[in-house]
């Protein structure tokens, strides 16, 4: 299944991000793909919001990955994968023994992360200075309840 939402500001994504986020529950791998500056960070700032998470939340690029507590009791571990390499990179950050209590967000994780858990892929594609597409699919995940 595919659902498309439109995002006009990134208030409008940081909101989008909030509303995912009550879909989200441990196990889930959420795979965010789109070029520099499409706003795969700002959603996940909305997720980790919508997720009681006070901390700030910021691009992982130069630490990899970064783990942050949610109010549900749960962990939300925020990724870019834009270095890594395979699969053993994916075990050297400890992803899958931790990944029943949290949820995943893979920036750059198309085609490490499909297997880990239940996958939604969120395609972001720029529309102009302002505005996002965002494409939602997953063959795991049963999308049809995700009111966005």
């Amino acid at each position: 299944m595919e659902k498309l939402v439109h995002s006009a500001s990134q208030d409008t994504t940081i909101e989008l991000g909030r509303k995912f986020s009550e879909f989200l529950q441990p196990g889930y791998v959420v795979v965010l793909t789109g070029e520099l500056g499409a706003g795969k960070t700002t959603f996940t700032k909305g997720i980790a919001e919508g997720l009681g998470i006070t901390s700030t939340v910021t691009s992982p690029t130069f630490v990899i990955s970064k783990e942050y507590r949610t109010s549900r009791g749960f962990d939300l571990i925020h990724i870019d994968a834009y270095r890594l390499q395979g699969s053993t990179d994916i075990q050297d950050l400890g992803v899958e023994g931790t990944i029943n209590n949290a949820v995943v967000i893979a920036e750059w994780g198309k085609g490490l992360f499909e297997t880990l858990g239940n996958l939604i892929n969120v395609e972001i594609q720029i529309e102009d200075e302002q505005s996002r597409l965002f494409k939602f699919s997953s063959s795991v995940v049963n999308l049809e309840s995700l009111s966005l």
